[in-house]
């Protein structure tokens, strides 16, 4: 039985056509193949600011610049004992099991990091990346990650500056005395497919 209304949701809309067709013996191996856990997880969704425009302008230089920031980004999230899951496009989604300090401390490291390098390189050569971080229970399905944590982290992403990074007051709350943090409090946002708005928290990297 479905466990809640997202599970539900993602079956009805997944798997509802195609197991009408199935055979029972067919459902059974489909059933038994699929693998689902629940976690508490933080999650980071990074992006690369204006990326059309860059690879409009050199597509070539623009995929090398991200995949140089990429690699980056995968080291000092093995550093902070962090996963990235995956990439969509110029952006990646990275996942810290139980540990919004962890996420908090190498989302900071990844900005400074990037921050320091463009004072060294040709414009034409820094991208620019906005990270957002959330706290909230996961749904692992088959190496891929779903549910309305995975959902409000990349709206979070959204409401971050270019080279900055914007954390809900989940993680706020968590991190707040195991860190040295600057925050600005953005207040209460109302994001989009997001039921109730939520409050935000900008760091100053």
């Amino acid at each position: 039985m479905p466990l809640c209304g997202l599970y539900r949701q993602y079956f009805r809309h997944r798997l509802a056509s195609p197991q009408a067709n199935l055979t029972p013996v067919q459902q059974t191996n489909n059933q038994s193949s699929l693998h689902v856990e629940s976690n508490l997880a933080a999650i980071i969704f990074s992006d690369v600011v204006n990326s059309t425009a860059l690879s409009v302008a050199n597509q070539k230089l623009t995929l090398e610049l991200v995949n140089r920031d990429f690699n980056i980004i995968r080291g000092i999230c093995a550093k902070h004992q962090g996963k990235v899951l995956k990439e969509m496009g110029d952006g990646l989604l990275i996942c810290f099991p139980e540990s919004a300090v962890k996420a908090v401390a190498c989302a900071l490291e990844i900005q400074r990091n990037f921050a320091e390098a463009a004072t060294s390189l040709p414009p034409s050569h820094v991208l620019q990346h906005r990270i957002g971080i959330h706290l909230g229970e996961i749904f692992s399905i088959n190496n891929d990650i779903r549910g309305a944590g995975v959902n409000l982290a990349a709206r979070l992403e959204g409401k971050a500056q270019p080279g900055g990074i914007c954390i809900s007051e989940t993680v706020y709350q968590v991190v707040k005395t195991h860190l040295s943090l600057n925050v600005i409090d953005l207040g209460m946002q109302q994001l989009k497919g997001i039921p109730e708005p939520v409050r935000l928290y900008k760091l100053i990297v």
